[in-house]
């Protein structure tokens, strides 16, 4: 986990804490990034405690790694793409008591990343599902990954909501 976050930590070191993105129009334009410091012992024990979860090693790695950010929000006007802290995903999983499987862990352009629990708990590997914010009760659509895979993904495709894509049937077909 930690080396996603560190490699992209790197990209922005050597480029003066900027990434050039391009837009579809041409033009590239730079994006920032932030990230709080590691989750303490004492930060994720109590998201725990007042969850009754036992964490995925993917996501405690990342807590440990870093308490929260904001990824690619571009220089002037911020961005949607906010990965919570331990307290952040505290206060969201009160927010909603009604749904207790399932934890708020990023707000991305509109929709709800969550770890479901019960996928957890069964010992599936594919636990994270995307939820639409204005339709939260409903249910979401499987990611097929886990948090680690997610978080690559996601940073490996500049941002973008990669899950949303949509490819022709037949586009790959070269023959």
């Amino acid at each position: 986990m930690s080396n996603i976050i560190v490699a992209l930590r790197k990209i922005l070191d050597e480029s003066n804490g900027k990434i050039l993105l391009p837009y579809s129009d041409g033009e590239i334009v730079p994006h920032v990034c932030s990230f709080k410091s590691p989750a303490t012992a004492e930060d994720i024990n109590l998201l725990e405690t007042t969850t009754g979860f036992k964490l995925p090693d993917d996501y405690r790695n990342f807590l440990e790694t870093c308490n929260g950010c904001s990824l690619f929000d571009h220089h002037l006007y911020g961005g949607e793409a906010k990965l919570y802290s331990a307290q952040e995903v505290i206060e969201r999983y009160h927010s909603r008591p009604d749904v207790k499987n399932l934890l708020q862990v990023a707000w991305i352009y509109q929709d709800i990343l969550v770890i479901d629990f019960d996928k957890v708990a069964a010992g599936e590997k594919e636990y994270m599902f995307v939820k639409q914010s204005g339709s939260f009760y409903r249910p979401g659509r499987s990611l097929f990954c886990n948090f680690e895979t997610w978080l690559d993904r996601f940073i490996s495709s500049n941002g973008s909501k990669y899950w949303g894509w949509k490819i022709e049937p037949n586009a790959m077909d070269y023959s």
